[in-house]
């Protein structure tokens, strides 16, 4: 039972989130109002532009990453710290500064790029893997710990 209970969390849960970072950042572009709507669809392209670079950075040859699902990365404090205060700071951004199109536009690329190259090194082995896995997911948990707190910013962004 424990095993099954492990392969959830490893195979469908813990990708999910990260697949769900890069969906809210789709979603959050797609649904801003009219006078954010640039800046979050240049975000979303920024963020997608991000993670072609880190790929290419990521692999010198031209052969197809291979898979490392065969187990996790050991856990970094860096960049779980790193990330935890950038996710919680972005959005506290929005709550002081007052919504601007610029803030939309980085927190959209925040997601877009956190969620495909965390995504992407969980599933490829690459020389960052465990780097880029913490960092997205101590960002995203910063980030909900912030919607979690101050929820209004959010509503304003979502509001059409």
């Amino acid at each position: 039972m424990l095993d099954l209970v492990y392969s959830a969390v490893v195979f469908v849960v813990i990708p999910s989130i990260m697949i769900a970072m890069l969906m809210l950042g789709f979603y959050v572009a797609r649904r801003v109002s009219r006078d954010f709507r640039l800046s979050a669809m240049a975000g979303l392209c920024a963020g997608l532009v991000g993670f072609a670079i880190y790929v290419v950075a990521s692999f010198s040859r031209l052969r197809s990453p291979e898979l490392a699902l065969d187990g996790l990365p050991r856990f970094h404090w860096i960049p779980s710290i790193i990330g935890f205060v950038v996710g919680f700071s972005v959005l506290l951004l929005v709550r002081f500064f007052r919504l601007t199109a610029g803030l939309v536009g980085l927190m959209v690329l925040f997601l877009t790029f956190a969620g495909s190259t965390s995504a992407f090194s969980y599933f490829f082995a690459s020389p960052l893997r465990g780097f880029a896995i913490f960092l997205a997911l101590s960002a995203m948990f910063g980030m909900l710990l912030n919607v979690l707190l101050f929820p209004e910013p959010i509503r304003e962004v979502l509001r059409s």
